[in-house]
């Protein structure tokens, strides 16, 4: 019904938004006047989807030079800069993990040692994206996580064509970052058919046992099909590794900082790291290729990654999403106050985490709302009702343990230092 009444009044939603938001505007005829009322506007029409969300995120290259707020030159950087090339880098590895059947197969040895439990699959997603995400950013982590959860909701998929009495898969599929983003499986569209069909007219409770026994084989089944590893998943494992291993230690500051090795007094970025392992997957040839029925051997200058395989796989309207967002930050200056910084850095950081209930709310969002096919109202709902409950905590956190540990009721002598005054990104 919602989404009815949303496709009859879209067109009006389009024309009536920016007039709606103009006249409060008009009394506040300032940068951060405008600035607001774009957000708005785009806010708007990313709810609704009236138009592609893509599209909504190319907004700011036009408005922004016209409503001098920023430059075109300066709008335009934000759409590939250092987040946007870190995220663009790790939806190429995300890539390699899914065209190579390592996803696959660390999707089916998950079925396999954890079984078919939808909690003990969760609690393996949880820790895991959490361990990850120590290492990696959010982004990075949900690109890497994301082609497994997907390969994991295929294998369900093609086990419920088995036994249709599988329950939902959105238990498995909800951790895509170090704290709960929004139920993929619920909105995965290429399953959902049979995913909805699997919730009527059976007796879980009488037939589970008999289900998970029949899946457990069908996953052993596929995991002697799949065989050992080959050569080029192991390549691709060894990046992963290599990749963790750069991530973690390109400080200059670390005993085993691998940046103090070069020549030159370097400086590393998370984009650089990842740029330098992703490289390699378009030289390091492709063993063969596996198939459900059989392996069909490559010819020797097939590689692991190809640039129009890239270009099939890879989502390239995340980046858009999560640009159109960013493009915010370099819109907005942080105001000098007479207080501590981090009484207002700490809760602000830590509450850019929760935006649960808009793709373009933060980068994982962004990668699960295009990989799962979900709409902005499988998101919003969820979102909610999460970003309530994270944001109460983080109010209480930050007027109790954070006066505390942060001693933030004194002004430090650092806060006076102009160098210490950034932009709020």
């Amino acid at each position: 019904m919602f989404s009815q009444a949303l496709n009859k009044w879209s067109k009006h939603i389009l024309m009536a938004t920016p007039l709606l938001f103009l006249l409060p505007m008009t009394y506040m005829a300032n940068k951060p006047g405008i600035c607001l009322y774009v957000m708005l506007w785009m806010v708007v029409y990313w709810v609704s989807a009236v138009i592609p969300l893509p599209v909504t995120s190319l907004m700011p290259l036009v408005l922004f030079p016209l409503l001098g707020i920023l430059s075109a030159e300066e709008t335009a950087t934000a759409y590939f800069d250092e987040v946007g090339a870190t995220i663009f880098a790790s939806l190429v590895f995300g890539a390699a993990l899914e065209s190579t059947g390592l996803a696959t197969r660390v999707a089916l040895q998950m079925l396999s040692v954890v079984g078919t439990s939808f909690s003990s699959l969760l609690f393996v997603f949880m820790v895991g994206s959490a361990l990850l995400s120590m290492v990696f950013s959010n982004a990075a982590t949900t690109a890497i996580v994301a082609p497994v959860v997907a390969a994991l909701v295929e294998q369900m998929k093609c086990h419920v064509k088995l036994k249709r009495n599988l329950v939902p898969t959105s238990a498995a599929a909800s951790l895509m970052a170090s704290t709960p983003r929004v139920r993929v499986a619920e909105a995965y569209r290429k399953a959902e058919e049979r995913l909805r069909a699997s919730l009527v007219g059976y007796d879980k409770a009488e037939q589970s046992k008999t289900t998970q026994g029949k899946t457990q084989r069908e996953v052993d089944r596929r995991n002697k099909e799949l065989g050992r590893i080959r050569a080029d998943e192991f390549a691709v494992l060894m990046l992963l590794l290599l990749l963790v291993y750069l991530w973690s230690f390109k400080s200059r500051d670390s005993n085993f900082s691998w940046t103090k090795l070069l020549p030159v007094d370097a400086t590393c970025s998370s984009s650089t790291t990842f740029v330098l392992v992703v490289i390699p997957l378009f030289a390091i040839p492709r063993c063969r290729q596996h198939s459900v029925s059989h392996d069909v051997f490559l010819r020797p200058h097939d590689t692991i990654l190809s640039w129009p395989e890239v270009s099939t796989r890879c989502h390239w309207n995340i980046m858009l999403l999560v640009s159109g967002s960013l493009t915010f930050s370099k819109a907005s200056k942080a105001v000098k106050l007479k207080m501590h910084p981090m009484s207002l850095a700490f809760p602000v950081t830590l509450s850019s985490s929760f935006g649960f209930m808009l793709p373009a709310s933060t980068s994982p969002n962004a990668i699960v709302y295009d990989m799962a096919r979900m709409g902005v109202r499988d998101m919003v709902r969820p979102g909610f009702v999460l970003a309530l409950i994270c944001l109460t905590a983080t109010i209480l956190l930050s007027v109790t343990w954070g006066q505390f540990v942060l001693k933030l009721q004194e002004f430090p002598e650092w806060a006076t230092d102009n160098e210490t005054i950034a932009d709020i990104e």
